[in-house]
């Protein structure tokens, strides 16, 4: 089973994808949409997965702590400490991304893009039905496709 993935610009291109695949007969169903800002009514109300991450915690590597105005401590990694220019995003992130199988190498591309206010959504796809796939999602708007 193949994953196509893209990233569209706004919802307006989201809401083509969903008729493009509706209109193929597709199973919108196996479709996943991750973004942080609002998913419109109609997309949540389509059938698809919708997943609001709300905004992206990106932040450099290294560990920190929080300190409350009463003393307590809580240490957070990611949150301070000596950044070595490696950039880290929240596990939360990560996991819908291997849900749409996208490898550890290019996370980074997809966080940035939902971080930056786009859309990413996936579809699980039987093998051969992956380029076609490729084609509405591209029709509808996506500024990168990818089949994984």
């Amino acid at each position: 089973m193949a994953t196509v993935v893209g990233i569209f610009p706004d919802h307006s291109s989201v809401s083509k994808l969903i008729e493009n695949l509706n209109a193929a007969g597709h199973d919108v169903s196996r479709a996943h949409v991750l973004c942080n800002d609002d998913i419109p009514t109609d997309i949540c109300e389509s059938g698809v997965k919708c997943t609001w991450i709300g905004d992206v915690n990106r932040t450099m590597a290294g560990g920190g702590s929080l300190s409350a105005a009463d003393g307590i401590n809580i240490s957070v990694p990611g949150l301070s400490g000596s950044p070595s220019g490696d950039v880290v995003y929240g596990d939360s992130i990560n996991d819908y991304l291997a849900e749409l199988n996208v490898p550890d190498g290019r996370t980074d591309d997809y966080a940035v893009a939902v971080e930056a206010g786009r859309t990413v959504a996936g579809y699980r796809a039987d093998d051969g039905q992956a380029e076609a796939l490729r084609g509405a999602f591209s029709s509808a708007g996506a500024t990168v496709v990818d089949v994984f």
